[in-house]
């Protein structure tokens, strides 16, 4: 029964109103103040406060609604479990990942996974890291891959975290550029050329999160996605500056040129998770797995042009 006057404490703390909350759940106001009556008997304390504009948790219920978070979340992620082992299946994993860790490094996580765990099912959601960090906090996802940069502040704050790799920027040329012979080359010498950005903003931010804050492209050519970004590096159209993570799905038509400037443009990529629930052991096989296939030598480096 606790349980269930946790989740309607959260409700109403979240809503801010006692009868939102009662619309919200499919109960009466009555049954809802019932609910936080019985919560606060339990523990003895007052949980909320009536105000102008609803009701908000007093320091108890701030303290309580904290703990509340946490035991909801490791029973969310304990009914998973329990739904997996009466499906037959070992257990069940949900992994968080921001789109470039999707192209170049989940897919050969998942695959080792499967090998070592061959009942265990899996489920991905693909988001930014802000996002991402949002619903670990929430209790949505076992553990999220996300990204830092090698000055930023810790994105992950207070999450339990375990560093994967550093993701390097790297050139992508087309077969008939000037420089495809080349396998390094520094980015003074690409300063005439057409680049291909996400946005008209989009690499300046990407190179003032690698410190790279004196260089800014001539001409850009913007395109959204990685796929038609390759397909115009492939055609000629321009170049553009990549992930490495990324580089496992270039077409055939698209080289890789390294970098070497002093400071060498990165971001950490790291998995998280909440330090309110216990990860599972799956959960850990996971991060693992993902840091052995960062390790391995189809990430170890980009490929490059010869």
């Amino acid at each position: 029964m606790r349980m269930l006057w946790m989740r309607i404490f959260q409700e109403v703390v979240r809503r801010g109103s006692i009868s939102e909350a009662s619309r919200t759940l499919g109960y009466t106001q009555s049954a809802v103040s019932r609910h936080i009556a019985a919560l606060e008997a339990e523990y003895g304390v007052r949980l909320l406060e009536r105000g102008p504009s609803g009701v908000e948790p007093t320091p108890s219920g701030i303290r309580l609604l904290q703990h509340a978070d946490a035991v909801l979340a490791h029973d969310a992620l304990l009914r998973r479990e329990l739904d997996g082992l009466q499906r037959g299946v070992l257990g069940h994993v949900t992994v968080g990942a921001f789109p470039t860790a999707v192209a170049g490094l989940i897919p050969a996580a998942f695959t080792a996974l499967r090998e070592s765990r061959p009942d265990t099912t899996v489920s991905l959601i693909e988001a930014t890291t802000p996002a991402l960090l949002e619903r670990i906090q929430a209790g949505d996802l076992d553990v999220a891959v996300v990204t830092e940069g090698p000055d930023d502040a810790p994105a992950s704050g207070r999450l339990r975290t375990t560093h994967l790799l550093d993701d390097r920027l790297v050139v992508a040329v087309g077969r008939g550029h000037r420089l495809a012979r080349r396998r390094t080359v520094h980015l003074r010498e690409l300063m005439a050329e057409t680049f291909l950005t996400g946005s008209e903003t989009d690499e300046n931010q990407l190179l003032r999160a690698h410190r790279l804050t004196d260089f800014r492209p001539r001409s850009q050519v913007v395109v959204a996605d990685w796929i038609g970004k390759f397909a115009c590096v492939a055609a000629g159209i321009g170049i553009a500056l990549v992930p490495q993570l990324v580089t496992r799905a270039r077409p055939a038509g698209v080289l890789i040129l390294r970098l070497r400037d002093d400071q060498a443009p990165y971001r950490r990529v790291i998995a998280v998770t909440n330090p309110r629930q216990q990860p599972s052991v799956l959960t850990n096989t996971f991060i693992s797995l993902a840091k052995r296939a960062a390790r391995s030598s189809k990430l170890s480096g980009a490929p490059t042009a010869r």
